[in-house]
């Protein structure tokens, strides 16, 4: 029996590759993307790019999306609870797993478990301890397309911003991190928003 769960969606190149692994795997069929959104900017929390931007995602994916608004510099108090309400609607119909696009960070998914126990939920994350450097390859190998919409500039420059993720794009992005001091990885250095969902 196929169960439902809901994809954490911030529009960039994570999130729909672990969209993406979920709806492969053939496990779970997608009930709802959620996103949140700063209230009164209009723009998701953590890539900054407009809501617009995500809905029209959704849209071509022919998904439900669920935007929960949380105050710009609120408390984790308050984006636990306003989070919780939405989380609780769909475990209230049943869902009980959410799926992140979360790659390294143990205290964030420790953060997440805790939560979502809270509400006799569980997390999945398909992309769990992936090399970074390989899941952008697979990315655009998979005929994926996004543009750079912001950059870390101790690591990037601003000329990155605006530009395709393609294959090109990995190579300079290679050369830059190669010649400068590597960091851990290389997702904090680039945010993307996704043009469309696939080949």
């Amino acid at each position: 029996m196929t169960r439902e769960v809901i994809v954490s969606w911030s529009g960039g190149k994570d999130s729909a590759l672990a969209l993406e692994r979920v709806v492969r795997g053939g496990e779970f069929r997608v009930a709802s993307l959620l996103t949140t959104v700063a209230e009164g900017l209009e723009r998701v929390q953590i890539q900054n790019v407009r809501r617009e931007l995500i809905e029209r995602q959704a849209l071509a994916l022919g998904l439900p999306l669920r935007c929960v608004y949380i105050r710009k510099g609120a408390s984790n108090a308050e984006y636990e609870e306003r989070l919780g309400v939405a989380l609780a609607d769909f475990g209230a119909a049943g869902v009980r797993r959410v799926a992140f696009g979360d790659l390294f960070l143990g205290d964030i998914r420790e953060y997440r478990e805790r939560l979502l126990a809270r509400l006799g939920m569980k997390g999945l994350y398909p992309l769990w301890g992936v090399d970074t450097r390989g899941l952008l390859e697979e990315f655009v190998g998979r005929g994926f397309k996004a543009v750079v919409t912001s950059v870390d500039a101790r690591v990037l420059d601003d000329s990155f911003a605006g530009a395709e993720v393609d294959r090109e794009f990995w190579n300079v992005c290679r050369r830059v991190l190669t010649r400068a001091a590597r960091t851990e990885s290389f997702t904090p250095s680039c945010t993307t928003g996704l043009r469309s969902t696939g080949p």
